[in-house]
């Protein structure tokens, strides 16, 4: 299993731990929104939080495991940050700039990552989140549904 060198985690935990304040983010949680232990979050409160964050390689790597449960944990991120941010564009009227076609199960949403990725190499350092945003917004561009 891959550790995050940085901080001893391992990057499913970082994924998971980095999706549960997304959501907490967009459902309006106050406070402190970390367990005991977990790794500080970069957010507006910590900018200079990003050193925690997963990058896109590490990402990869956990996509692209021999272990089922880490390949689904790849998949239900990718998921879940089309429900994040599909959420922020309903509740807030926010432009919306990823608009699948139809919902996808998390092996699919796991495949559109890796496609991306394998086509962006260069982008193995970046910080996760908005890079998922764009692989996600260059697949299933808006303009293409919504008019």
């Amino acid at each position: 299993m891959t550790t995050d060198r940085r901080t001893g985690w391992t990057i499913a935990a970082l994924v998971v731990a980095n999706l549960a304040a997304a959501h907490l983010a967009v459902m309006g949680a106050a406070g402190p929104a970390r367990a005991e232990g977990m790794p500080k979050l970069s957010g507006p409160q910590d900018p200079g939080g990003a050193a925690n964050l997963p990058t896109v390689r590490e990402f990869e790597e956990l996509c692209r495991s021999t272990n089922a449960v880490l390949r689904a944990t790849c998949g239900r991120y990718v998921n879940a940050t089309i429900d994040v941010h599909t959420s922020i564009g309903e509740r807030y009227g926010a432009f919306r700039v990823i608009c699948p076609s139809r919902p996808l199960n998390d092996e699919q949403a796991r495949r559109v990552f890796l496609s991306w990725y394998d086509r962006h190499v260069g982008a193995a350092e970046r910080p996760l989140a908005p890079t998922v945003v764009e692989a996600l917004a260059e697949r299933y561009p808006c303009a293409k549904y919504l008019k």
